[in-house]
């Protein structure tokens, strides 16, 4: 059933139909769209595309208050409740600098320090890795929380949008302090105005960092920082030639990050005449930044981003540079954008609702935050990362892949497997060892070879990747017993077909299909029985409580849920 579901799943996800023009475009002929019916649906939708996982009294609460009221309220400005702001400088790579190390050596080496000096030294810089990286993940873990609380649920998204455009890795840049920073930046601008973002983000030190600009010097630019904020962050590929790279590359020497701020070598600087698509000067590197949004085609790639984002559909060229257009001339307003998407009766054609793989945050937020959970701090780190979105690790530059790249037959078995953890249905340590003995099955039969050898370094890495991956649900003390009140929800029912449908309601954004929900209701019927409980008494008790439990875990389980 489940690989018929999956199989069923992947073809929607990938019909040409996902590809087809909206219906209407905000244009003059705006007017003559069809109007937007503000009910159920179209809220749950809204309250799944601008936060994480809506409940059935969050969206009755919505369409009671309208959708215009309801759309104002996403932009309602809140105390932003930010923990460790400013966070503790803790980088273990400025707790002890090569040179200190080197000076150690010299020193030990004239006889003047003992090998227990440079232990204890060194012992000190691993201290403050450790001290490090528990900072960001107990930021992490805050993040986390707020968006399950959903205190304010708009910024927490697009927070996670910025995050991978305008995105840095901690593998590189090796600082807890300065990765906070950045998502403070990322969280202060995520519903302003691009401008300020993108000089913001440019001039950041974490950033700088990690795309290499502190090499930029006069007498040897570094193009990979110039190369980026064209690519990813301003026009996208092919909208600039390579003489614009190297021009903006020399307008961005001298800019660095120094004790984790951002500093300006005007030594390092080029000062030269450059040439930048097409406009000649002694530019800088703001000069080069706005020059870039001053190119129509700026508005048109970044409203482009957040459109296929929000929508999980690329849109149409024509739906794209309409888009692009309004965000460009109202001076890259981001809320503005949002609010015009928003009551756009295109964001909720069919082609849109329902049909957008959630990523693992989202899957993971959404599924705690429809059961009313806060879960343990070891399980949102150990999964996210084990469903490949780490926060705060990026892949790569690009950020995430995102889509259809988020769902295999192996990562639907792993979602299943934390939805059991989190409703208290399975052992964390189970789910870790499976993974670790499947993981070394698999190892060793790649490995061997006609000498019967032993790990290679690359098999070595993966393991550790592994490990890591699992570390957390290793530490987590049996399992989890939450108090889910499902009975509650679910109330005194008829038949089974109902209390199966109060779940559905519950727990996914999709509509079951009918061959779903018949598996479904067979399923419940078969667990009630075995549990001892009668099809006219399966109102009250524990083994009701245990049976929803054990539904809750199924039904989070089926690729429905993984659409939202």
């Amino acid at each position: 059933m489940h690989n018929l579901i999956l199989h069923t799943l992947l073809l929607t996800l990938t019909s040409p139909a996902l590809a087809q023009e909206a219906p209407t475009l905000i244009t003059k002929q705006a007017q003559d769209a069809p109007a937007l019916l503000w009910n159920a649906r179209t809220a749950e939708h809204l309250i799944n595309r601008a936060g994480f996982g809506a409940r059935p009294d969050e969206v009755d609460a919505a369409v009671a208050m309208g959708m215009e009221a309801y759309v104002d309220s996403l932009f309602v400005i809140k105390e932003m409740q930010v923990p460790l702001d400013p966070a503790d400088r803790l980088s273990g790579k400025d707790g002890m600098k090569a040179t200190e190390r080197d000076r150690l050596r010299e020193v030990r080496d004239e006889g003047m320090a003992s090998e227990e000096m440079l232990e204890a030294a060194n012992d000190k810089r691993r201290a403050m890795r450790r001290s490090d990286k528990q900072q960001l993940e107990d930021y992490t873990v805050w993040w986390f929380d707020t968006m399950i609380s959903g205190g304010d649920p708009l910024r927490d998204r697009m927070t996670l949008f910025w995050h991978g455009l305008l995105t840095s890795s901690m593998q590189d840049v090796k600082s807890s302090y300065q990765m906070i920073e950045q998502n403070h930046l990322l969280r202060n601008g995520a519903l302003g105005d691009y401008k300020s973002l993108l000089i913001g983000i440019a001039k950041n030190p974490a950033m700088l960092e990690y795309l290499d600009n502190d090499e930029n010097k006069k007498d040897a630019p570094n193009e990979n920082f110039a190369r980026e904020v064209m690519e990813l962050f301003t026009l996208g590929e092919g909208n600039y030639t390579e003489e614009d790279v190297r021009e903006a590359a020399r307008a961005f020497t001298g800019w660095r990050s120094r004790s984790s701020e951002y500093s300006f070598s005007k030594r390092q600087h080029d000062n030269g005449k450059k040439t930048f698509l097409g406009v000649k000067g002694r530019h800088d590197g703001e000069d080069i930044l706005n020059i870039l949004l001053e190119q129509e085609q700026c508005g048109d790639y970044v409203a482009g981003r957040i459109i296929s984002y929000l929508e999980g559909v690329t849109p149409s060229a024509e739906r794209q540079a309409a888009y692009g257009q309004l965000f460009y001339e109202s001076g890259y307003d981001i809320e503005g954008l949002l609010r015009t998407l928003f009551v756009d009766p295109d964001f909720y054609r069919d082609e849109v609702v329902g049909t957008r793989v959630a990523g693992p945050v989202d899957y993971l937020v959404g599924s705690a935050r429809r059961l009313e959970l806060l879960p343990p701090r070891d399980w949102l780190l150990s999964g996210s990362r084990l469903l490949g979105q780490r926060l705060f690790h990026p892949p790569s530059v690009k950020g995430w892949d995102g889509g259809m790249a988020w769902i295999t037959t192996a990562s639907l078995m792993q979602r299943g497997n934390l939805a059991g953890i989190l409703v208290g249905e399975v052992d964390p340590k189970d789910v870790a060892s499976r993974e670790l003995e499947e993981f070394d099955e698999m190892d060793a039969m790649d490995e061997m070879d006609e000498m019967g050898t032993m790990e290679d370094a690359s098999k070595q890495k993966a393991r550790g990747v592994k490990l890591g991956e699992l570390g957390g649900l290793k530490k987590m003390r049996g399992k989890w017993s939450p108090t889910l009140g499902l009975s509650r929800e679910v109330g005194r029912v008829a038949t089974s077909a109902d209390a199966v449908d109060k779940l559905l309601d519950l727990l996914l954004a999709v509509d079951a299909g009918e061959d779903t929900r018949t598996y479904l209701v067979d399923e419940y019927d078969k667990k009630c029985r075995e549990a001892g409980l009668s099809s006219r008494n399966k109102r009250n008790g524990r083994k009701r409580e245990a049976v929803l439990t054990s539904m809750a875990h199924l039904i989070l389980s089926l690729p429905e849920a993984q659409l939202n």
